[in-house]
């Protein structure tokens, strides 16, 4: 099965695909404006204890508060299960060392938590967490035996380490390294928080593109393109440096359009904001995230199928089994999510249909809770949310259809601008060009994004004229050639 890691970047905006023979399995996205704080490692200051909420709020230099539970404030080795008061971990107007777990959603501030975890390419180092663990999916009793072995020979008193799944295989000198740049990243984040007042950001996570390639690159990736020729060599720097035996498996595309144009993936990507999925034996999911809960509905539309109703029941429950887990996991869909299969009559073909979603979600990297069928035929799960799905961080809801559809928002379609201007003037440099959206898009384009067009129209040597045409809808444009 070939499966292609494409990294797309332009103005303000960095995507990358995850494609398995053409399909879109992953989506990750990374703006300027906002990027993400998950790993980063910040000098707080506790403003305010919640007795209540058994937890506190930090000061990190964020713009709201961070919250910690009392959970996530023990320190790295307790491992006890009895309750702490969070009184009895932090106090007001203590500093805290902290590392942030889950993006801020809504008008709620960014999950922190005590325990730092250190992600490197083979191993996670966890100071003070004496203890070392192991992927659970590495499944050779041997090699899990091995490896165990050697990390703790090379630890340190005290020190905890996850062995990651990519271990499998890798010489002792390859772990040790990673280790001792580990170790090193500690040291400074020590050294930082010393020299430092709070609140102050003292370890930032990879970038998207060196973080990805550090968590999914493997030998069962078989190539990755790039469409950016600096981008590229930054990568290569990193792979020849972490994984030497997969770095010629980057490459540079240098032919017209992006890495995501060469492939085809902008209409998987345009269906990814859209409710309804289409199922091959002719059914549907019809997917509605509200603020609440993610409803899932299965209908059987369009059967393609001869045999009977039951049978196409089953056929269809089961086919939607496993796309929910896919779109779940697509979508970053988090939080309460309900299902509502198709009525089946037979316990046993409920229990089918129960074991394929679990079977499904099982490799799914976020954490998943999953309830039996209810009395009303509803499958209820929980799913890890470390941050805004994907149709709430690039849509908003629309104004005139009393919040029942979403729009895209005018700063995705400013970024969709210049995407699309980057492409042509990359291969028509000199080339002038008129952009014609709706007013509040040319508003951005012509304010918060001026810099990123003077930068454009600097590279191109050539002139972005902006006219607004109120006559345009939000998610419409034009780029005319002059």
């Amino acid at each position: 099965m070939t499966q292609e890691l494409l990294i797309n970047v332009s103005p303000r905006e960095t995507r990358i695909a995850l494609v398995s023979q053409g399909h879109l399995r992953e989506l990750f996205i990374e703006r300027e404006e906002h990027r993400p704080l998950v790993g980063n490692v910040y000098l707080g200051r506790v403003t305010k204890i919640l007795a209540g909420a058994n937890a506190a709020f930090v000061d990190c230099g964020l713009e709201r508060s961070a919250f910690l539970v009392a959970n996530d404030a023990r320190p790295p080795g307790d491992f006890q299960n009895n309750r702490m008061d969070i009184s009895d971990l932090v106090q007001e107007g203590a500093e805290v060392i902290v590392q942030v777990i889950k993006e801020p959603i809504g008008d709620k501030g960014a999950r922190v938590r005590s325990r730092i975890a250190l992600a490197g390419r083979y191993l996670v180092l966890i100071p003070d967490g004496d203890k070392v663990n192991i992927s659970r999916r590495l499944t050779d009793i041997e090699e899990r035996a091995r490896l165990t072995t050697l990390i703790e020979g090379a630890i340190e008193p005290g020190d905890g380490v996850i062995i990651r799944t990519v271990s499998q295989g890798v010489e002792s000198e390859d772990l040790a390294n990673d280790l001792l740049s580990l170790k090193e990243c500690w040291s400074d984040i020590q050294a930082a928080s010393d020299q430092t007042d709070a609140p102050s950001c003292i370890h930032a996570e990879l970038d998207l593109v060196l973080r990805i390639l550090r968590d999914r690159l493997s030998i069962s990736i078989d190539a990755v393109f790039i469409d950016d020729r600096a981008i590229f060599s930054s990568a290569q720097d990193f792979c020849k440096q972490f994984m030497p035996a997969l770095a010629d498996r980057v490459e540079l595309l240098t032919t017209s359009g992006s890495a995501f144009d060469n492939h085809e993936i902008e209409q998987q990507i345009e269906d990814m904001i859209w409710p309804e999925v289409s199922l091959r034996s002719g059914g549907t999911l019809y997917i509605e995230e509200t603020q609440s809960m993610t409803v899932i509905d299965v209908n059987t539309a369009r059967f393609k199928g001869s045999s009977g109703r039951k049978d196409a029941v089953f056929q269809t429950n089961m086919e939607a089994a496993r796309e929910v887990a896919q779109q779940l996991h697509l979508r970053n869909i988090g939080g309460i999510v309900v299902v509502d299969f198709i009525n089946m009559e037979s316990s046993d073909t409920c229990t089918k249909v129960f074991t394929e979603l679990e079977t499904a979600l099982a490799n799914d990297p976020a954490r998943v809770h999953l309830k039996k069928f209810s009395e009303f035929g509803l499958v209820e799960l929980t799913r890890m949310r470390t941050r805004e799905s994907y149709a709430h961080e690039v849509t908003e809801v629309c104004e005139h259809c009393q919040g029942v559809g979403r729009v895209k928002t005018a700063y995705t379609v400013a970024i969709e601008i210049l995407r699309s201007l980057s492409v042509e003037v990359r291969f028509e440099p000199g080339r002038d060009f008129s952009v014609v959206a709706a007013p509040e898009v040319v508003a951005i384009l012509g304010d918060q994004e001026r810099a990123a067009l003077e930068n454009l129209q600097y590279k191109a040597a050539a002139s972005l004229k902006l006219v607004s045409d109120s006559d345009l809808e939000r998610e419409a444009f034009e780029l005319v050639p002059l």
